[in-house]
């Protein structure tokens, strides 16, 4: 394990050390913005695969035809679970797909899981070394302790790497950042002392409330939610608010802040292809429910004003 400047960092140093100019990534749209970021600085090519919403089951899921399309044709896979927008947690099922294609097609996996511990409804989170050990060698777990210690500043992370790649990981980190702070180290050593029930109960309990909070304002003020699994945000459809169906995504996001006070993320921040951009990408924003739960309280008294034009 290589202490990492966060899991950004952890990421990065993955990408430079497995890829090479013009290699192309698999990664899953929607999608957190720091990946094609670091594909188009390493000269990397994503190619995407779309998640899609089933509101009938408040589920993501992808089609295994796409993702294979899409593996058959990369280096790398990058993997974010739980997932940051959607909230999904990928199952053991699915792993066990991503799995299977990566080792058909000689793929690398470089795993985000910095939403570990928050996972709801009965999900579990599955690191995939530990589930499927014949993947260990081609798997490169990044994680950091920004999320669950809510202590993004520190930029605290690691990644676990297969034996054979460690010195060259190290290598990179090494040009990149050199090392995590020593009192940052020390710090985080302390937090990871914590008992295991703090990881197990207080971690996957704190944020419930407030996405329960906020996902019924949301959906009293028209928008349409799936409850998440994971993590602690909200990508919600905006079309069928009240005087909101025509707007852009840009537009709406800025129209709820300026006039309603609440802010969120345009829905095409998180998507790369032209096809989903067109589409997928104008149906959504996305809310963070990581704010104390007064301020989620003042949000969502806001949104009931909006609810109401």
């Amino acid at each position: 394990m290589t202490v990492t400047l966060g899991a950004t960092e952890a990421v990065a140093s993955a990408l430079r050390t497995l890829g090479r100019p013009g290699d192309r990534v698999a990664i899953f749209e929607p999608f957190h913005e720091l990946y094609p970021s670091q594909c188009a600085l390493f000269y990397l090519e994503p190619v995407y695969v779309t998640l899609r919403e089933d509101a009938s089951s408040s589920s993501w899921t992808f089609v295994d035809s796409e993702l294979e399309e899409a593996l058959s044709q990369s280096r790398i896979m990058i993997l974010n679970t739980p997932h940051n927008p959607t909230g999904k947690v990928f199952s053991e099922a699915e792993l066990g797909t991503i799995v299977g294609l990566c080792e058909k097609y000689d793929v690398y996996i470089v795993t985000d899981e910095i939403y570990e511990h928050m996972t709801y409804g009965g999900r579990a989170h599955s690191v995939i070394p530990k589930v499927f050990p014949r993947a260990a060698d081609r798997t490169l777990v990044c994680n950091s302790m920004g999320k669950s210690a809510s202590a993004t500043g520190w930029r605290l992370g690691w990644c676990i790497t297969p034996l054979h790649l460690s010195s060259a990981y190290r290598g990179v980190h090494d040009q990149l950042v050199v090392m995590a702070p020593h009192p940052v180290q020390y710090a985080a050593m302390a937090y990871l002392s914590l008992p295991e029930q703090y990881f197990r109960e207080i971690l996957p309990a704190r944020y419930v409330d407030r996405l329960s909070l906020l996902a019924t304002a949301l959906r009293d003020a028209g928008f349409q939610v799936s409850d998440p699994e994971g993590a602690y945000y909200l990508f919600a459809k905006y079309r069928t608010v009240r005087g909101m169906g025509d707007m852009g995504p840009m537009d709406a996001a800025s129209y709820l802040m300026e006039t309603v006070g609440v802010a969120c993320v345009p829905g095409d921040n998180f998507y790369g292809s032209a096809r989903a951009l067109a589409e997928e990408g104008r149906e959504y924003l996305r809310f963070a429910a990581c704010r104390s739960e007064d301020d989620v309280c003042r949000a969502c008294a806001l949104l009931k004003n909006l609810g109401m034009r």
